[in-house]
Parts: structure tokens; sequence; C-alpha cells
């Protein structure tokens, strides 16, 4: 009809949507290479319950990664605290030991006035962080005495370093 606009009709198509586009083998490699930079800690949504432990020791992880390590020797010491008033494991200790030892060696390295103290602290809560784990962390004890690491400066002062020999000759890693 005159006046009318014309009736056009378009041709539809569907395609399926996937929720994950496929990645080519070369992002699948950076998206692995990516995951192995994050941290340990794993996430916290809606749904899981409050546990006062673990939270504080995740917290307790984002001020070491922030730098706040007094923050973090802070927060340590609260989940070990926790660890003894709820009878928690001697796994669950042991992994919060160590990353109290870590702590505390870092804070040494910078702290040339409380620096032995702060190292013989370091080690009481790393042999007893070996000794509650039962290997669960021998090997990431291993790579922190490497050039860099939390225990390096520890593991070569001339104090300390017969110490860490011995706890190192405790290890046996597969």
């Amino acid at each position: 009809a005159a006046g009318e606009p014309p009736q056009v009709e378009f041709e539809t198509e569907t395609e399926e949507i996937t929720a994950e586009p496929a990645l080519s083998p070369e992002m699948e490699e950076a998206d692995l290479s990516f995951a192995s930079l994050q941290p340990d800690t794993p996430p916290v949504d809606e749904e899981t319950p409050f546990d006062p432990i673990r939270d504080t020791h995740v917290e307790a992880l984002d001020a070491i990664r922030r730098g706040a390590l007094g923050d973090a020797e802070e927060l340590l010491l609260r989940a070990l605290r926790l660890c003894d008033e709820r009878n928690q494991s001697d796994l669950s200790r042991g992994i919060i030991e160590y990353d109290l030892a870590r702590v505390l060696a870092c804070q040494a390295d910078s702290d040339m006035l409380h620096r032995k103290e702060r190292y013989a602290c370091a080690l009481d809560h790393l042999r007893s962080s070996l000794a509650a784990t039962d290997g669960e962390i021998h090997f990431k004890f291993l790579c922190d005495l490497e050039n860099g690491g939390a225990f390096h400066q520890l593991a070569v002062h001339p104090d300390f370093e017969p110490t860490v020999t011995d706890l190192m000759s405790l290890i046996q890693v597969a």
C-alpha cells in the first residue's frame, strides 16, 4: 500500500554462546603462568563460613604482601593464640608459625639493633613449624633459603648458620 513503510524481514541465526571463550594454546600457557603468581590463600566468598583462624591468617598474608610486617606479626600471633584456644591441629599451627618465622626473619634483615633476637625467635618458630607440619613445608623452606628468600640472610649469618644447617639436614625432599 502506498504511504506505508516497506516491510523488512531479518533472517536471524542463533549461535551457541559459551560462558568462557576457548583459549589458544599460548593464552592457556599465559593463563597458567599468571595463576602460578597468585597467592596460596584460598578465595573467600559469601558462602564460606566465618573461621577466625583462617580469616586472621589470610589478613596477615595480605599485610605481608603490602609490606606491613609489623601488622602481619600481630595478626599471625593472634592466629596462633586462636589455634591454642580452639585446639587446632599441629599442621594448622605449623603453617601459621612458618609464616611468622618468615616475617620475623625479614624484620631482622632490616633491624640491626634487634637482629639477633629476631633471628633467634624466627628460628624457634621455624623449628616448631618444621616439626609440626611433617614435611608439608620442607620444599618451601628450602626455597626460602635461596638468595632473595626470607631465610637467606638468616642462613648466612655466622651466629645462626650452624643451626640452619642442622635444620636443613633433617629435611628430606622427595
